[in-house]
């Protein structure tokens, strides 16, 4: 942002002619828009790129969430066999081999008396790749109690960490990706001098 805001600073308005007020704000308006456009879009490609060349090479994660290991050991010639399975999300309808963006939403087992079950995180996804999935993500569960009680709960190897369930406000949404939050460089408002 800050490169494309030094570019544009560097900018002028010439014309042949004198142009009324109204003309001046014209253009300046549309030139200011052109900047939010272009710092927006040079920002979201830069992070596409990163998800193309992560898919691309086809490398595990240390997670294991794109290809599944398995390794065997060949007792005769004392041979290592290790087989790459990819992954697949979405009832097994998406698969990691083919596409990136593959996810689920994300959940955690946990134990109850005498059941073993799993709880889904509202709005957190899990898949392939970590960017990607938490790209396709939203903030929904900060907004819920019961959920973030949960997510502390998954993370019990952690310290109990206070928390603030967050309040919906006119410019905010629950339900709005990251990705699109981010393709927004997390502005809500722009403000123009």
């Amino acid at each position: 942002l800050h490169t494309a805001l030094s570019s544009w600073l560097q900018r002028n308005l010439i014309t042949g002619n004198v142009i009324s007020p109204i003309e001046f704000a014209s253009q300046t308006k549309a030139l200011i828009n052109e900047f939010k456009r272009t710092a927006m879009n040079d920002f979201i490609q830069s992070i596409d790129l990163i998800q193309v060349t992560n898919h691309a090479n086809q490398l595990a994660t240390t997670q294991s969430s794109n290809w599944q290991l398995i390794i065997g050991y060949n007792i005769p010639d004392y041979s290592l066999n290790i087989l790459a399975l990819p992954k697949a999300y979405e009832d097994h309808q998406c698969s990691c081999a083919l596409q990136d963006n593959c996810s689920t939403l994300h959940s955690f087992p946990y134990r109850t008396s005498n059941h073993s079950l799993r709880q889904t995180l509202l709005g957190l996804r899990s898949g392939c790749f970590s960017l990607t999935a938490l790209l396709q993500s939203n903030f929904a569960c900060f907004y819920n109690r019961t959920c973030l009680y949960l997510m502390q709960t998954a993370l019990y190897y952690l310290k109990s960490v206070p928390f603030q369930v967050l309040n919906l406000s006119a410019s905010s949404s629950s339900n709005r990706t990251i990705k699109t939050i981010l393709g927004q460089l997390f502005v809500d408002d722009w403000i123009e001098q």
